[in-house]
Order: structure tokens, then sequence, then C-alpha cells
């Protein structure tokens, strides 16, 4: 259920205001699936916070979701497809299509490491060369009911760590924790009956994910929600945090898990418990999580001592001492950033337009 919702925090959480400067995007039509204008030089509106002006790389009529780079260019889902533009702006160039199996296509991303792309169906882990063809199975889903394969997964030199979410009967917890090397082979099971595992980061030595909790016959999620963690050779399983079912509790629900040093950071965006939206963050040990910030992270990474956050109506750094914030761009209250992606020097991120439309855009990081 996670990305499903981001559009409820967009309407609540932003902070900015804006006024529409119009479109001053150029350059050619195209796009996979369908048209939309590629362009560099624009920006969508006019922010009162924020220290950057975006860049306008592509616009579009269709969804555009998981943004990745290389040096060259930015790769994202445009339904019902991947795709590619310049990191400069331009017209989309699809390298092919997928079906997302039983899964709402908000949720799903693409990752790029060296010459190939990653990206889960929710049946199926999949690898693609960057220059499109057809897409090669690395791990098929367990599940019998379509739960599938966890959108966020985790990368280290050799291998992929993922998360399959298999509940054949309501209520179960028959998840799977796993890794697969890049090149393909027998996927390794290195932890299994988990309760909807995903949202994987990697350090050098172990494996963190959240368990987003099963789901009973009434839809309230059961008692086995948390964040635990197992080394990347498999053995046994740790708990870090356990999720208390009461009227304040903390759901590590969805986006992106981070690590740094001995400290992971994690965002509750369960809207049944609104009063704790937002950033958590959790000595690896285990404890008490501690407030980081009021923002819900849909796509995160750590920089130095400096996190970087997609808060659905801002993209903004935090640094990591203090829990200071810098605003580096916001969003309209009926706009948002979809997903968000990096290099050395820049950040790129899809975003909800006016009339339905969808856009990447890119920021400096600095």
């Amino acid at each position: 259920m996670k990305q499903i919702l981001v559009g409820i925090v967009l309407l609540t959480t932003a902070a900015c205001s804006s006024s529409s400067d119009g479109d001053s995007s150029s350059g050619g039509t195209g796009g996979s699936s369908g048209g939309g204008n590629g362009g560099s030089g624009g920006s969508g509106a006019t922010m009162t916070c924020g220290t950057h002006v975006p860049t306008l790389l592509y616009t579009s009529d269709n969804p555009l979701r998981g943004p990745a780079v290389d040096d060259e260019s930015v790769f994202f889902v445009e339904t019902p497809g991947i795709a590619r533009i310049p990191k400069a702006g331009g017209s989309a160039e699809a390298l092919t299509d997928i079906s997302i199996t039983g899964l709402l296509d908000v949720n799903v991303r693409v990752y790029v490491d060296g010459t190939k792309l990653y990206y889960s169906d929710n049946a199926a882990l999949w690898s693609l060369d960057k220059a499109g063809g057809t897409p090669v199975a690395l791990a098929m889903s367990g599940s019998s009911d379509a739960t599938g394969i966890d959108p966020v997964f985790a990368f280290d030199a050799d291998s992929i760590y993922f998360g399959d979410r298999v509940s054949n009967e309501a209520g179960d917890a028959k998840g799977t924790l796993n890794k697969v090397k890049k090149s393909g082979g027998t996927p390794t099971v290195l932890a299994k009956d988990l309760a909807g595992p995903g949202s994987v980061v990697v350090d050098g030595t172990d494996v963190y994910f959240i368990n987003e909790g099963t789901i009973d016959y009434s839809f309230k999620l059961l008692n086995n929600a948390g964040i635990a963690t197992v080394p990347k050779a498999g053995g046994t399983v740790r708990t870090i945090f356990t999720q208390q079912p009461n009227d304040s509790a903390i759901a590590p629900d969805g986006s992106d898990l981070l690590v740094a040093s001995s400290t992971l950071y994690f965002s509750n965006i369960d809207p049944s418990h609104i009063v704790n939206l937002g950033e958590y963050s959790l000595p690896v040990s285990g404890g008490t999580p501690v407030v980081f910030s009021d923002c819900p992270t849909f796509g995160a990474f750590i920089q130095g001592n400096l996190m970087y956050a997609n808060c659905g109506d801002r993209i903004a750094k935090f640094d990591l001492a203090t829990g200071a914030e810098t605003d580096l761009v916001c969003f309209p209250t009926d706009q948002g950033a979809l997903g968000m992606t990096h290099d050395a020097k820049t950040i790129y991120y899809t975003k909800a337009e006016p009339s339905d439309a969808y856009a990447i855009y890119s920021v400096p990081i600095e």
C-alpha cells in the first residue's frame, strides 16, 4: 500500500505556496506510449520557498515513475513501458514494454547499475540492457495472489537483495528476503516467514528491511509489522523495531529505508495515525524511534552528513546531526513529486503537473 498514500500526503503536508509562470519548455515531441513534450530550460511554477530553480526536462500526459540516472540518461517508467531521455532534457526513447501484475503502476521503480536496468513488475525481478531489448527474469515471485516482489530493492558489488511479499491467505506471513546475482542464477533465500518484506537497504555486512505487516480479513494490520535485519550471508533474523497496535503507533510503512553509520531512517506515512507522519531515526541496535523531521519521504538518499528527501510537497535536505532543514524546491498543494534519484551533483524527480500532466525536472544538489 506504499505509494497509494502519496496523494493523501501531498494534500495534507504542503508547506509552500506558488504562482504559475506557465511552461517555457522547448524541444521536440515524443515519449514512450504516447505523446509528451521533451525539452529543457524551464520551470513550471515560481515558489515562495526553496533555494533552487528546477529545470524542466520532459513532460507527458502519461504517469512518470521511478527515475534512475547514469552518466548520460535519465531512465523512467512511462506507462506502459520504460524509456529514457538525455540528462539535459529532450525527447523520450522507448526501451521496453512492461506489465505490472496485481500492483498499481505508481509503485514501480527502475534502477541502473553498470550496463543494466533493473525493475520489479510484482511478478518477477527483471534486468534489461540500457540500450533496450528483451528483459531477462532474474527471480520469480513465490506469491499465488500477486502480492509480489517489492519494487524497492538494494545492490552491492555482486548481488541484488529484494523482498518477496508472499501471502497466500489473508493474515499469513510467508514472505521471503532474497538475494540473486546481477548476472542471474538461482536466488538464495536469506530469511522466510516474513510479513510483507520490502524497502531493502544494505551496508557492508547486513541487510535491513521493513516488514509492512500482513492484512487480515478485516483489512487491519496484524501485529507483525516492523524493521528487521539479517546478515548478507543469511542467518538469524534480528528484530530492530516492532510496530505497536495502538492509536499512537509508528508504522514503518513504504518509502525508503536508509542506513548511515549506526542509524536507520524511515518514514511513517500511515494516515490512520496522521499525527505521527514524518521521518524517524532508530539505532541499528534497536530501541525507540525518535522523530527526525516532519517529512514523510517518497525517496531519499544520504550524502556526507546530509539527507536529501522527496517530501511530496518539497525536495529538501536535512543535516543529520541537527535535523536542520533547507528546502531546495517546493510544490503547490495540488501537485507534488512522485519519485527521485540523483547523481553526484544533481537531483532528478518526477512530478505531478496541472491538468493531469506529469514531468521530469532536475535541480542542483548544492
